[in-house]
């Protein structure tokens, strides 16, 4: 790579990175240790590929891409190893420094956990339109030149995966509802609520 090009991706780097941050925390979740080693490989990634990178789309278009082939690629890595090792992964415990109790502190874990555990259950085409309009803000357009489908096409698969989302949403609010009043019919009557 010539000293231009590198100073070229330098800057692509610095502009781009929190972009790619964000989308591989939105789309394996905030509470993963993998985070780091992601945006890593999608910047190994984009910077063995950086010359064929020709400025026709925008470099988020470009980067996005390459973070949606990286993070499906450590998915199937993840499964495999699931299935072969059975073994729980260890997640890294936050301390947080505000001053909310630690119920909200936990509640909010929890509501963020099952947000990403929906969001997890959708179908790829689903979850990468989804993330890319509602979390990250890009419009139809925008998208449909990432994904490289027709507007329309954007447009259905939002519409699908909102929905979607929505049915798992209340499927889990129930579970988790029905949950905890089993637990309280099981408590002694003074305790229960």
């Amino acid at each position: 790579m010539t000293d231009q090009r590198e100073s070229e991706f330098r800057s692509l780097y610095q502009e781009q990175f929190g972009f790619v941050y964000r989308l591989c925390v939105r789309m394996i979740g905030p509470h993963s240790p993998d985070i780091e080693d992601l945006v890593q490989e999608v910047f190994m990634v984009a910077y063995r590929k950086f010359d064929t990178f020709d400025g026709i789309c925008k470099p988020s278009t470009w980067l996005y891409g390459i973070c949606w082939r990286v993070v499906a690629q450590y998915g199937r890595r993840k499964k495999l190893e699931q299935v072969f090792k059975r073994s729980e992964n260890d997640q890294r415990v936050e301390e947080g420094t505000s001053t909310t109790t630690p119920e909200d502190t936990l509640r909010e874990r929890q509501m963020t956990d099952l947000f990403y555990r929906v969001l997890d259950q959708l179908s790829f085409k689903k979850r990468q339109v989804l993330v890319l309009y509602e979390l990250e803000g890009h419009s139809g357009t925008e998208i449909a030149e990432m994904v490289g489908c027709k507007v329309a096409t954007v447009w259905t698969r939002l519409h699908k995966a909102r929905k979607d989302f929505q049915t798992r949403w209340r499927k889990h609010s129930l579970m988790n509802v029905s949950l905890v009043v089993d637990r309280a019919k099981e408590l002694p009557k003074e305790v229960a609520l």
